[in-house]
């Protein structure tokens, strides 16, 4: 499986998944939201702030340095995908707050990513602004399913609900396939992170569940 089909699978991945929540969702959750902006200003300090500093803190402690260490913050400051939309959802989770921080962080990812990547201990150059007109057209893209499937939420429920059933399916099939399909190819590159490196994997994302649990 080349890159193209990969790209594809993940872009696939994302409308399906946009799909499904749009299908879920009402105007009255964003009601909701507004009323509380608290929440998204907490999640996305969190996400933007909190998290990628953790792990400066951690690659820096642990003595991490090179691509591994670049690797790890970047990973931490990326605004989050789909996936965690949709892990929301099965999860019975609050859906407007995910998909409105999910909007958010995409945009702030464009200044955060870069000024973070200048933290690691790395000398690759940081991250530019090229990425801006791929970020836009990715919201884009996720902002057409969600529209498409709350619209059917309110106009057409009977076909919403078939609709939701279907896109959910193909949503999990698709992150399975991906999980799987990388982690295959990646594997024997595992063998060369060292002990400090997993370490700090860990440690990171136990910062990251306790956050979401808290």
């Amino acid at each position: 499986m080349g890159s193209a089909p990969v790209t594809l699978g993940l872009v696939l991945l994302l409308v399906s998944t946009m799909l499904t929540l749009g299908t879920a969702l009402t105007a009255e959750g964003f009601a909701v939201l507004l009323r509380r902006p608290r929440a998204l200003v907490a999640a996305a300090a969190v996400n933007v702030v909190v998290v990628p500093a953790v792990a400066v803190a951690l690659v820096n402690g642990l003595g991490l340095d090179g691509p591994l260490a670049y690797g790890i913050v970047l990973a931490a400051a990326a605004p989050g995908g789909g996936t965690g939309t949709l892990l929301a959802y099965h999860a019975r989770g609050d859906l407007p707050l995910g998909v409105s921080l999910q909007g958010a962080l995409a945009l702030l990812g464009l200044l955060a990513v870069p000024a973070w990547s200048l933290a690691a201990p790395y000398d690759g150059a940081a991250i530019g602004g090229t990425a801006t007109a791929q970020v836009i057209a990715m919201l884009i893209a996720q902002l057409i399913p969600i529209a498409t499937g709350m619209w059917l939420r309110a106009r057409r429920p009977a076909l919403a609900e078939r609709v939701q059933k279907v896109s959910r399916k193909v949503a999990d099939v698709l992150l399975v396939t991906m999980t799987v399909y990388i982690l295959a190819t990646t594997a024997t590159q595992l063998t060369t992170i060292p002990a400090a490196g997993f370490a700090t994997f860990v440690l990171l994302s136990l910062v990251c569940l306790a956050h979401r649990s808290g």
